[in-house]
């Protein structure tokens, strides 16, 4: 031993561990650096809540692993589908992140190293970190241990410190887990989806079985899914970086973008704020997806700054697209417009004027969004169209209508994602009430051809029947005279029998003209109608018309008819001449307005029995019926009173 009483062998021993450690401490400063160096471009899962428009976020870091913040919008690019998307604006946000730190305790982190525990240098440094935080900070804090959750969203530094320094558990009697991640994760998936905070996880970890290694895997993998950094400290003796687990755990930092470092005690920490601050900002992405269908796509994005490139992992979305449903929102089954006249009582017009249609949307895929256009059709013409919001309504002009009609509306659509869409055809019926009229008016309205041909008949009729009486009161005059003359006569006095004579029958008259009428077929026919020049154009209808003994129809309608009659008292069918089973002949009308008549006598539907000589109007036309062979009618023969 020397002075001091220290031996030799123990100061060169001294001597070999601490060129140890330095080599140790040296070892880990370089996994610290290569750990930091997190070279990338995470993006988010697109947010599709705003379809047409998508969402998302990234934070793109240099080779050094700081955040890139002077980025332009031509200087990214992403691709859906492998098809290049324009985007539409890059913002740089600052929205703050959820840091989470996470022990999994256990009698390692008690461990000493130069009369100090492993766990009070760690708190040490992250309360160092936490007083350089910012009072106007976004981000939040959360202490997370194996047995629970011990701070939750902390979002004031100070108490940050507080959390921090109040935490002292009892490491040797602990049994490591993942309870801790498991929890942490939990935290993660329960905030709310648009929440697009980073969210970073800070995990103090002993080494982990073997039988952990797989669900470390997967809950590394979970985290990367919820864009979660994960950070990894290992604490143990520097030994452990050659461990296959410590190996799993780097791999799983890096599936996520964090960083690994194994903690012994005698190394320096690294700097919390190179791990957090290039979280602390993000870039904001926004374009208008062409999609229309439902389905699963990829999204990729990348940057070029300068000779700088990177670009992130093809992430899968989901998508849920649909075309709109147009409704008609309570459709009149009818609109009633009256006519209203101008103050200075010159014009006319239909009120209301306009209708004003109303209209909802229904969006299956759940995605409300705006219109580019709607435009109301009737009757398949385009009526109104609206090309800016807003878009609810839209205007039908409906001073266009003077008549009672049913039209037929049907809307379209068009979206801000480019689908087209339409209401089904539903029918309106217009009803326009008559327009006020005077007095005079509704007497000249109420003047048509039918009213004017029965004027016009009734004039006709009116002067035979004075020209009639006229010519018999003369005939009577006439033979009064004569009578006269013969009684003053006493030569042709003539000699009356006394007593009553006896009424005698009429020889039957027998008229067989040269010219009389044949059927088809060469027989003549057995009556005839024949036109009456005094009433009728002469040579209006030829010469007379053929009778048979089957039905025949008279009217204006020549598909209808037997005989075709013009004039403007003739109706489409107008009147029928048939037979019985005795071959007499009758005249019916066909429910006419201006009538059937036989000499002067209206018939009725079921007819009247019409005789040789008999006359026939049919509406304004006049016919004399004949037979070619009539039976004598009985002649009254009155004894002579002098008269």
């Amino acid at each position: 031993m020397n002075k001091q009483g220290v031996s030799p062998h123990k100061g060169i021993r001294r001597g070999l561990l601490a060129g140890a450690l330095a080599l140790l401490a040296l070892s880990g400063w370089a996994q610290a650096s290569l750990a930091q160096s997190n070279q990338g471009m995470p993006i988010s899962i697109p947010d599709t809540s705003a379809y047409p428009q998508i969402t998302f976020y990234f934070w793109p870091t240099d080779a050094s692993g700081n955040f890139i913040s002077n980025l332009t919008l031509d200087q990214v690019q992403a691709s859906e589908n492998d098809r290049d998307v324009k985007l539409d604006s890059l913002d740089l946000l600052e929205p703050g992140t959820h840091l989470i730190f996470v022990v999994n305790e256990g009698p390692t982190l008690a461990n000493s190293y130069a009369g100090e525990t492993r766990m009070n240098r760690m708190k040490d440094v992250m309360i160092a970190w936490a007083k350089t935080e910012s009072i106007t900070t976004l981000d939040d804090f959360s202490l997370v241990t194996n047995a629970a959750i011990v701070q939750n969203q902390l979002t004031h530094p100070s108490d940050w410190v507080q959390a921090i320094t109040d935490y002292a558990p009892d490491l040797r009697n602990q049994t490591p887990s993942l309870n801790s991640l498991s929890q942490a994760l939990t935290l993660v998936e329960g905030l709310p989806s648009t929440d697009h905070r980073p969210k970073a996880i800070l995990y103090i970890t002993p080494l982990p079985g073997a039988d952990d290694l797989t669900s470390l895997q997967a809950k590394a993998q979970e985290a990367a899914k919820d864009n979660t950094r994960l950070f990894i400290w290992l604490i143990g003796p520097p030994a452990y970086a050659a461990e296959d687990a410590a190996t799993a755990l780097q791999q799983d930092a890096a599936l996520t973008g964090g960083s690994f470092f194994v903690f012994s005690g005698a190394e320096t920490l690294p700097d919390l704020n190179t791990y957090f601050n290039p979280l602390s900002h993000e870039y904001k992405v926004t374009y208008q997806t062409t999609l229309q269908k439902s389905g699963t796509y990829t999204l990729q994005a990348s940057i070029k700054q300068n000779d700088y490139t990177a670009s992130s992992e093809k992430i899968s979305f989901d998508l849920k697209a649909e075309a709109p449903n147009p409704i008609f929102l309570s459709p009149p089954a009818g609109i009633t417009l009256n006519w209203q006249q101008s103050a200075d009582k010159k014009t006319w017009t239909v009120a209301p004027s306009l209708y004003t249609v109303h209209y909802l949307l229904e969006f299956p895929d759940g995605h409300q969004r705006e219109l580019t256009a709607a435009r109301l059709f009737v009757d398949g013409k385009l009526e109104s169209e609206v090309t800016a919001a807003p878009f609810d309504t839209l205007k039908w002009n409906l001073s266009q209508y003077s008549q009672t009609g049913t039209h037929m509306l049907q809307l379209f659509i068009t979206d801000t994602a480019g689908f087209t869409a339409s209401t089904i055809k539903t029918p309106v019926v217009i009803t326009v009430n008559p327009k006020p009229q005077t007095t005079l008016q509704k007497i000249l309205s109420s003047i048509n051809l039918t009213t004017l041909a029965i004027a016009g008949f009734l004039v006709l009729l009116g002067v035979g029947l004075l020209l009639y009486f006229r010519r018999t009161f003369l005939k009577k005059q006439g033979s009064r005279m004569a009578a006269h003359k013969l009684e003053t006569d006493p030569v042709k006095q003539a000699v009356l029998p006394a007593a009553q004579a006896e009424e005698q029958g009429a020889a039957p008259v027998r008229e067989l003209p040269a010219d009389w009428p044949k059927l088809p077929g060469g027989a003549k026919a057995p009556a005839r109608l024949l036109p009456l020049a005094a009433n009728n154009a002469p040579g209006q209808y030829g010469k007379a018309i053929p009778l048979s003994l089957q039905d025949t129809t008279f009217g204006s309608d020549a598909m209808r008819c037997d005989i075709v009659l013009t004039g403007p008292t003739i109706a489409a069918v107008h009147a029928r001449i048939f037979t019985d089973n005795a071959k007499r002949f009758y005249v019916a009308d066909c429910g006419t307005s201006a009538g059937t008549w036989i000499n002067y006598a209206p018939v009725s539907q079921q007819g009247g029995r019409v005789e040789h000589g008999d006359l026939i109007n049919i509406g304004a036309l006049a016919f004399r019926f004949e037979e070619i062979n009539p039976e004598g009618r009985p002649i009254q023969v009155l004894p002579y009173n002098g008269e």
